[in-house]
């Protein structure tokens, strides 16, 4: 998440040297554009099978759209998230990865002008709707004792000088929410990490319009801009590490992507 106006470069996916299909299945939300686009390719480029939801249509992806399987899905709808965790289910009888990708932002709202439509829509999405999502998948997983969830955070999660209020509540519930999950479902070998990105050229960056002057204005004298700012693919790629089993035994990490811009 950025707090400067960003320049959009191309994503560079990864490439696609093995197709094999492994019999995983990953469901990814925020699958449409930035980070969520990448980590689709990502997971795909891994041969795993994949679900990428969202709340638009999916761009086509050309010659690996067999293993893709776009699905539309507002996170904040608890009823359409059972829905398309059980359409996955009885699909596919299993999901081994989730990667919470799906976020919006509050235009840098301080606390003292934060409207409660503003304030329970960001929490409602970037926070619930990771919890949502993780509660329909777990019970599967619990059965069949394996299991791999990514949060997407922010380094607004590890600071309160990078965002909004909405956004920052949101960032460090979610990280607390990872280690919950982490720590309480350890012994059915279900892993669960978050990654903290910090000033990425996505959409969402470039949508970041300033909603409160005044609460930009107190935190743009705390931050300094990073040297550059990450491409999706550099996020996606430490997802994609964490959902697989090369980091069978990292679970709990909240794991920064920020190029040093909080150290």
């Amino acid at each position: 998440m950025s707090p400067h106006p960003a320049t959009i470069e191309p994503d560079r996916p990864a490439e696609f040297t093995d197709m094999r299909p492994t019999g995983q299945v990953a469901v990814v939300t925020g699958a449409a554009s930035g980070i969520g686009a990448a980590v689709v390719h990502r997971l795909l480029a891994r041969g795993m099978t994949v679900i990428g939801c969202d709340v638009v249509s999916m761009p086509s992806t050309g010659a690996v759209h067999q293993q893709l399987h776009p699905r539309r899905l507002d996170v904040s709808d608890s009823r359409a998230v059972r829905a398309t965790v059980h359409a996955v289910l009885g699909r596919w009888g299993r999901v081994d990865v989730l990667a919470n990708v799906a976020g919006i932002h509050d235009g840098f709202s301080a606390a003292h002008s934060m409207t409660d439509e503003l304030w329970d829509r960001v929490l409602d999405v970037d926070l619930t709707g990771p919890l949502r999502m993780a509660r329909a998948v777990l019970p599967s997983m619990i059965e069949r004792r394996s299991g791999s969830i990514v949060n997407v955070a922010s380094v607004a999660g590890l600071s309160g000088s990078i965002s909004g209020a909405a956004y920052t509540a949101a960032k460090h519930g979610l990280i607390g929410l990872t280690r919950s999950i982490a720590s309480m479902y350890r012994q059915y070998d279900i892993r669960c990490n978050a990654v903290c990105p910090g000033s990425v050229t996505t959409r969402l960056a470039e949508g970041d319009a300033v909603r409160d002057p005044w609460g930009f204005e107190h935190l743009r004298g705390r931050l300094s801009r990073p040297e550059r700012q990450a491409r999706a693919d550099e996020i996606a790629s430490l997802v994609a590490y964490l959902a697989s089993e090369e980091a069978s035994f990292v679970s709990g990490s909240i794991v920064g992507a920020d190029g040093a811009w909080l150290a």
